[in-house]
């Protein structure tokens, strides 16, 4: 059927004043108008855009506009752009003149003054006063309705909230896509960017279903929820589940005196039950009524549905009112994996040396083995009464197999088996591509892409394509690859004319670089197309060879943009421009070689005295290899079998105070690195100063040598931050000296490197710790890449000190030389090395060996590290005990503090450490009198209010009965010992955070926009309500008075908290849920019975 085109578009009137949505501006309830605003700055230019907006009944209104005042700008290449939500809380009429002079044209600032309007924060003002909608561009799309969120509806947009539909019009900005196009071009990583606060802000999917609300300002009702979101519904089948009940609180729809519910049941997509009721009106006013169902169709529902319809008594017709759908879990698939408590820890050098220290935790996990069992795979399920569901699912899963869809990949036999088909289909694939994509631009990725390449291009392409190729260079004289390049750029020059009418650009990656193959098409934009994924590359050598073509999804095309760009910036040495097809120009490149051992000009000298054969003095290369022949001494495993106490020989038979060690020394290091035993002799190396002090001469000059380019692309050094790291950060750290003993050798050191470090720390590590203490003072905090030789030799001296610590093989030398040095990592490694000692002996007067001021930071640390044994062990208890000895007569506030914080661990937290910090360790003290309450009391609460502020997305916030609960009721029972003026300020401190867990709680659609947020919301609010209990009851026990700051902190969070009832609160299982609510019931209970034995 042809339909005739209305030329009357909708009007802003006839959806504000659409009579389903009344309860939005009516004169006595107030609502919401959120907008979300890109705000974009560039060097000459300043721009806000409304990328979203919505208006929502709400229960407050100030006529203040509000925003989060803190800085999010993320910078993007030419400018720097962040997202704002901007909150007006008005009355409903108010909010419609709003949007009227909005839609209008006018800006914030003149809607503020002719409505009494005014900005929360002046700060608004000046970034978003002029804000304003272009009239011209508006459209109005009339009222729709959106079923709830957790239906799930295909292809469409959802009510905002999960658990209710919504009726919802909106405000349509015609020219959406510009919302993201910024100095004539469009920006992936700003989209990304507003996508994410969006979402973050609304809990919705603006890159998925929710993508047509971009630009869009709607007017929403939600008539199944009230302005605290609970629900005005209720659906529930009764207990014989033979029924369905159904009842509804009509307060956001008033409108309507009578309603129908419609209530649907469905299987596997089909309807199997719909049936229309009349609800009838209770004595609370609710309307309510009773479907007959059966329990036939209860076990094997997948979903059901209601539709509400309401009336009045003016007319016979009823209006849909809302739309709700709720999917069962009939079916979960469980896979079961039994896991053991010990692993191994593997070695993997592959992946070691290409990581930095800042991946430790992740390396580890990868590299342990778990010594489990296989998985257990279950599926549970209820499809016993409707099994063919599962039948058409196999079938379904089965026909995606044998019939699958089409997809943009392609495989093409190789020539020789199928008779030239599979190179026709290839040119006939890259033709199509090239003559589909003619208005764009294709870069090919191809190490050894040569002339049968660009063959195909020529044969392809139109006049005025754009084509930009790389391809490896610097490869070594006469090889394949530089063959291929020779005859690819012979090629160009003679397809000149052709060339030039195509941009062709031709780039070399250095050898090594470039290994997989793409295919790229960009727009004229830069965005993607498509881009492809070849299993070999345009060459002739791998003509008889199959092809294997793969589709790259886009997300991921970006990331090959991004390669794409780094090559076209990187230097010459790296890349190089070899051929323009515009210009024609060409550029060479040059190869160079390695030198083995025996080519250098020392090596006859050296081995003359290491093996005591003076004729081969002064050889070198043919001429040394045949006379250790003619002497019996080349084998096949030389130099491996020969003496490594020859080292000793040289060293006497050369005068070290007349020669330079370091011009022999890198060869003695490649022969040591080759013998199958060491040279050890502590007697000799300890006493030959001359030796010593050559090696760290050597190892000096060594720091300031330029590192070697070619090893860059595995380079693996050490983090400069370990050595900025004081020691009370590094004791409370999980870093272990067992982090920096793995490997052999640091990429950018030689084997005389390597064995100067060793000798040194063996034989006299006080002048190896001292060079260390100098050089650490050249490091910046952050890693640079001239840093690289001076890491790599820091890195490897910190390898053979950990070894030591970790064998148990420090000596008093090398452990007084790291308790001395100036820099914190060194002493703390020998704080881990006295550690070993204390604990194999069980002698505590080694202690002795460190400062005073020390030792009992000492002693808290080793406390805490041998308090996850059983408390009552012998050295636990010596160790407290050492501690309160030790311990001044009386404790300040940072005295305490410092104590505390020494056994605090790596979780640098005192949950932690409970229950034996606080009742070993803190009780005593608090019993003797050497500690105040109200120091201590600062601690505890402290701590408690760290673990109420937000967490950050990657952590969970915890409660556990021992930890957790046992800072709670210790932080209560220490604020009850204190002052007056103490409990206040501690008080303050809760107020502060229990409002904004009142500003999370209150925002509209709160629990939908961010569930998780608000429900850590309502948590925390139910630990200061906790809190509070607690205090009551030390007060109860001390039979002291309640004062009313307290009293009205435990009513403000009783409030928020219960915005949960209580019934959700019981604890279905464990979690931080269930225990908070247990603690807290459980202490009531405490209370009444104090109270009432009061009474009694």
């Amino acid at each position: 059927m042809v339909k005739s085109q209305d030329s009357m578009p909708f009007e802003l009137d006839s959806i504000l004043n659409d009579k389903r949505i009344e309860r939005l501006f009516s004169e006595e309830h107030p609502c919401a108008l959120q907008l979300w605003l890109l705000r974009i700055e560039g060097s000459d230019f300043i721009e806000n855009r409304v990328v979203y907006g919505r208006v929502l009944p709400y229960s407050f209104d100030n006529n203040l506009w509000s925003f989060s005042d803190n800085e999010n700008f993320k910078t993007f290449s030419s400018f720097r752009a962040q997202v704002k939500k901007i909150n007006l809380y008005v009355k409903g009429a108010k909010a419609k003149n709003v949007i009227e002079r909005l839609c209008s044209g006018d800006t914030l600032r003149n809607i503020n003054e002719a409505c009494g309007l005014g900005f929360g924060q002046d700060k608004i003002g000046d970034l978003f006063g002029d804000v304003k909608l272009s009239h011209e561009e508006l459209i109005y799309k009339p009222l729709a309705y959106l079923i709830n969120q957790d239906a799930h509806p295909m292809g469409t947009i959802a009510s905002p909230h999960g658990g209710a539909g919504g009726l919802c019009s909106s405000i349509v900005q015609s020219n959406k896509q510009e919302l993201f196009f910024v100095q004539g071009d469009y920006n992936a990583d700003l989209t990304a960017m507003v996508i994410e606060q969006l979402n973050q802000d609304t809990g919705l999917k603006f890159e998925d279903r929710d993508l047509q609300r971009f630009g869009d300002i709607e007017l929403i009702i939600l008539p199944s929820i009230n302005e605290q979101e609970s629900s005005l519904k209720s659906v529930r089948w009764s207990n014989d589940k033979n029924e369905v009940h159904v009842s509804l609180t009509p307060t956001q729809i008033p409108q309507y005196t009578r309603f129908q519910f419609n209530l649907r049941i469905e299987n596997d997509g089909q309807l199997l039950y719909s049936s229309l009721k009349i609800a009838t009106q209770n004595d609370d006013g609710n309307y309510e009524c009773t479907f007959e169902t059966s329990t036939a169709l209860h076990s094997i529902a997948d979903s059901i549905s209601l539709d509400i319809y309401g009336g009045n008594d003016m007319k016979d017709e009823l209006i849909l009112c809302d739309r709700w759908t709720s999917h069962l879990i009939r079916e979960m698939n469980l896979q079961l994996s039994i896991v053991s408590g010990s692993s191994e820890f593997n070695k993997f050098e592959w992946l070691e040396k290409t990581v930095t220290p800042q991946m430790s935790d992740r390396v580890a996990k990868v590299l342990s083995i778990k010594n489990n069992n296989s998985p257990m795979r279950n599926n549970v399920t209820t499809r016993k009464a409707d099994s063919w569901v599962t039948i058409n699912r196999s079938l379904r899963e089965t026909f995606d197999r044998i019939h699958p869809k089409k997809s943009d990949g392609a495989f093409f036999p190789k020539w020789g088996t199928s008779s030239g088909e599979g190179r026709l289909q290839f040119t006939e694939w890259f033709k199509s591509l090239a003559q589909t994509n003619q208005n764009n631009s294709i870069t090919i990725f191809d190490p050894y892409f040569e002339d049968a390449g660009l063959a195909l291009i020529l044969l392809s392409s139109a006049p005025n394509s754009d084509y930009t190729i790389f391809r490896t260079n610097h490869q070594k004289d006469g090889d394949t690859a530089t063959k291929g390049l020779e005859t690819l750029l012979r090629a160009c020059s003679h397809n000149q004319k052709l060339m030039q009418q195509k941009t062709v650009n031709i780039y070399g990656v250095r050898d090594g670089s470039l290994h997989d193959r793409y295919i790229l098409v960009t727009d004229g934009n830069g965005l993607p197309v498509k881009g492809y994924h070849l299993s070999n590359s345009f060459q002739s050598a791998n003509e008889n060879f199959p092809l294997l073509i793969t589709p790259i999804p886009t997300d991921v095309l970006y990331k090959v943009i991004e390669y794409k760009n780094s090559l076209l910036s990187a230097s010459k040495e790296k890349v190089s421009h070899l051929y323009n097809s515009k210009t024609c120009e060409f550029q060479t490149v040059e190869s160079g070689k390695n030198d083995e051992l025996f080519d250098s000009d020392v090596i006859g000298e050296i081995l003359s005295h290491w093996l005591n054969e003076p004729l081969l003095k002064g050889l070198k290369g043919n001429e040394l290899t045949s006379k250790l022949r003619e002497q019996g001494l080349y084998h096949d495993d030389f130099p491996h079998a020969i003496d490594p106490s020859g080292l000793k020989s040289f060293i006497d038979a050369t005068n070290l105070s007349e020669v330079d060690l370091s011009i022999y020394w890198e060869e003695i290091g490649e022969i040591l690195s080759r013998t199958v035993s060491k040279c050890y002799d502590v007697d000799y190396f300890s006493s030959n100063s001359s030796f010593l002090n050559s090696l760290a001469s050597i190892l000096d000059a060594t720091f300031n040598r330029a590192s070697d380019e070619s090893h860059k692309h595995e380079l693996s050094v050490i983090s400069p931050s370990y050595f900025h790291q004081t020691l009370p950060k590094l004791l409370s750290s999980s870093t272990a000296p067992y982090h920096f003993s793995l490997g052999i050798k640091q990429s950018l050191l030689t084997w005389g490197d390597y064995y100067c470090i060793q000798y040194l720390w063996a034989y006299d590590p006080t002048s190896l710790v001292k060079i260390v203490d100098v050089q650490v003072q050249e490091l910046s905090k952050d890693f640079i890449e001239k840093d690289s030789i001076r890491l790599s030799v820091l890195g490897q001296i910190l390898r053979e000190m950990s070894q030591t610590i970790e064998l148990g093989q420090t000596n008093d030398l090398q452990l007084k030389a790291l308790l001395r040095s100036n820099n914190e990592f060194l002493k703390w490694l020998g704080w881990c090395a006295l550690e070993k000692q204390v604990i194999s002996s069980c002698d505590l007067c080694i202690i002795d060996t460190l400062p005073s001021h020390e030792q009992c930071l000492f002693i808290g640390w080793l406390i805490n590290r041998n308090s996850k044994v059983e408390q009552d062990t012998e050295l636990f208890n010596e160790l407290v005990k050492e501690l309160h000895q030790r311990l001044p007569n009386k404790l300040d506030l940072p005295q305490l503090k410092s104590t505390i914080n020494s056994m605090l661990g790596h979780m640098k937290q005192l949950s932690w450490a409970e229950p034996w910090i606080s009742r070993k360790v803190l009780t005593p003290l608090l019993e003797d009198d050497r500690v105040a309450f109200g120091d201590a009391s600062q601690i505890w609460h402290e701590e408690l209010i760290n673990l109420l502020e937000p967490k950050i997305s990657t952590s969970s916030r915890m409660f556990n009965f021992s930890r957790e609960g046992e800072v709670t009721n210790i932080a209560a029972w220490l604020w009850t010992q204190s002052s007056t003026a103490h409990q206040k300020k501690c008080l303050k401190n809760f107020e502060r955070v229990l409002r904004k867990q009142k500003q999370i709680i209150q925002q509209p659609l709160a629990s939908s926009a961010n569930w998780s947020k608000w429900d850590d919301a309502l948590k925390v609010a139910l630990w200061i309500w906790l809190f509070a209990e607690w205090c009551q009851y030390y007060n109860s026990v001390h039979s002291e008075e309640n004062s009313q700051k307290l009293m009205q902190l435990y009513g403000s969070a009783k409030e928020l908290a219960m915005v949960r009832s209580e019934s959700d609160w019981a604890p279905l299982g464990t979690g931080i849920q269930s225990e908070l609510f247990l603690q807290r019931k459980w202490v009531s209970e405490q209370i009444d019975n104090i109270e009432s034995q009061l009474v009694e």
